[in-house]
């Protein structure tokens, strides 16, 4: 669910009573095995692979449903099961999200995720904790009446909700096991 920029965003869309099974997510190989750092970051030194000086991190791309410069997107009463990756991920500009009475269950990394700390001290990042444009926040968003039920399967250090950053933002009556 990608918009095409900050000002055009993805909105208005709502996804009601779907189900998002058996996904799965194949990373590149590397003889570094699996350098799951944190919440699904994934931490590689690039060095020693022959790319770059330095480490680099990252959040998996691998999510049944994800999204960026989104709005008004409501997501209701589906459920997401059985998944290689992620359930839900937004990036920049997801604001008014509503995501509600779903099912997460057997997920191998986080369950729901809304942001990416990739950048977030660089100002010319849109991942930049204070842009200069708020509509690049993530903000007013909703996270409501969800279950949430063996996630971080796979990716140990995931978490069933993850956000970074965010304003305005309501997390509540959720069920995590």
């Amino acid at each position: 669910i990608d918009g095409e920029s900050i000002e055009k965003p993805a909105q208005d869309i709502t996804f009601r009573g779907l189900t998002f099974r058996f996904t799965t997510w194949l990373r590149p190989g590397t003889d570094l095995g699996l350098p799951d750092a944190q919440n699904n970051v994934m931490r590689e030194n690039f060095h020693a692979v022959g790319q770059a000086v330095g480490d680099f991190e990252s959040i998996g791309d691998g999510a049944a449903l994800r999204g960026r410069y989104a709005r008004a997107i409501t997501i209701e009463r589906c459920r997401f099961l059985n998944l290689g990756g992620m359930g839900i991920a937004f990036g920049a500009g997801a604001s008014g999200l509503r995501i509600t009475g779903n099912t997460f269950h057997d997920i191998a990394a986080t369950g729901i995720q809304i942001g990416d700390y990739l950048r977030w001290e660089d100002p010319k990042s849109e991942n930049y904790v204070m842009p200069a444009d708020k509509r690049l926040l993530l903000a007013d968003n909703q996270i409501t009446n969800n279950f949430l039920d063996r996630c971080a399967v796979e990716f140990r250090s995931a978490v069933p909700i993850a956000i970074s950053f965010p304003r305005d933002t309501v997390i509540s009556h959720n069920e995590v096991y």
